[in-house]
């Protein structure tokens, strides 16, 4: 994924504009599976942490400040905390004195391009510790989650691609010479521009010798000079 698309993707997390549906049920199944009443996937952006999926909590954001997830940025490894009552780092935080009343937290980093942007958390209103074998497996889903998000936002700009050059004047071919011109591959908008059937020149049975070399030509000049009327 491009330096763009990962700036694109943050920004989508941030302002609810991608599909997390998917994530919101996975965090369901980590609740079950670790029994904890909490679980959140988190993006860290100016003055807020932003709760981009989450399950047991209704709140969809809390002021930065107040983090356990900053942590994860700042050193870009896992934080365990056992028992905040008995951890003078947290034991006055407002999130643990207040609403959720965090009690015990695990969380490790959520990366986009290696760089954590906010984490994958486990939180319970009582104190609770975990082993090395659940920090693990929570890092592995933290890694999913940010493989399933780039796929879907390439997948997003794929489409994009291809609305755009729906309406291009500019066809993409791909080819291979094998005593003719083999079409593999070309964009949905060959028809409109060059007046050949695509499904017929990528059908695997059809060379571009096929069509008489005025009509071609006569096709791809037509191409040319729409290029540089533009």
């Amino acid at each position: 994924m491009d330096t763009f698309a990962k700036v694109e993707l943050t920004q989508d997390l941030v302002e609810s504009s991608f599909p997390l549906a998917d994530l919101n049920t996975l965090l369901t199944s980590l609740s079950d599976y670790f029994e904890v009443p909490i679980t959140l996937v988190t993006v860290i952006e100016g003055q807020w942490q932003h709760l981009i999926a989450r399950h047991g909590i209704l709140a969809d954001r809390t002021p930065e400040q107040d983090a356990f997830c900053k942590s994860l940025i700042k050193h870009n490894k896992s934080l365990l905390v056992p028992d905040t009552a008995l951890d003078e780092n947290y034991a006055n935080n407002p999130l643990v004195t207040g609403e959720p009343y965090i009690r015990s937290y695990l969380g490790v980093p959520f990366r986009l391009d290696g760089k954590p942007i906010g984490g994958v958390c486990l939180i319970d209103t009582k104190p609770k510790n975990y082993a090395e074998r659940d920090v693990h497996l929570l890092e592995t889903i933290s890694g999913l989650i940010t493989n399933i998000l780039e796929l879907q936002k390439n997948y997003s700009l794929y489409l994009e691609d291809q609305e755009l050059i729906r309406f291009s004047p500019i066809v993409l071919i791909k080819w291979k010479y094998n005593n003719g011109l083999r079409i593999r591959t070309v964009s949905p908008n060959i028809e409109r521009v060059i007046g050949i059937d695509a499904f017929h020149l990528c059908s695997g049975n059809c060379i571009l010798k096929t069509y008489s070399p005025s009509q071609v030509l006569r096709n791809f000049i037509l191409i040319y000079k729409t290029i540089w009327m533009v």
